[in-house]
């Protein structure tokens, strides 16, 4: 039996690539990410992440279980963000958040890539 949470999680809405559709869907986009608690890692700034996403944390301090939280919403949002494109040249887009110390991207880089849709 489904909860009452499952049953209204919205999907994520898909973004045609065109910039007329872009202010709706970050609307509807933003909707998603505070339902599913990642709108922290969507900001412009994004939430001061490690220099890595390999980097060491000790998961037993305050600072490093807040440390794993953001490094979890900022997964949230890049795999939201990737479901959310249909078309190569978004997807380039979202590949240029990608480096060696973030394999899955900072979802912050994405947010300021689309400034120039």
């Amino acid at each position: 039996m489904s909860t009452m949470n499952e049953v209204n999680m919205a999907k994520v809405p898909v973004f045609s690539g065109k910039k007329s559709d872009f202010p709706m869907w970050w609307s509807k986009f933003k909707a998603v990410a505070a339902q599913r608690k990642f709108a922290k890692a969507i900001t412009e700034t994004g939430e001061g992440l490690p220099t890595s996403s390999k980097d060491k944390i000790d998961e037993s301090t305050v600072k490093g279980k807040a440390t794993i939280k953001k490094i979890e919403r900022n997964d949230l949002a890049m795999a939201a963000f990737t479901m959310a494109v249909q078309t190569q040249k978004l997807m380039n887009m979202l590949n240029k958040a990608k480096t060696p110390e973030w394999e899955n991207g900072k979802a912050h880089e994405v947010v300021g890539i689309t400034k120039f849709l």
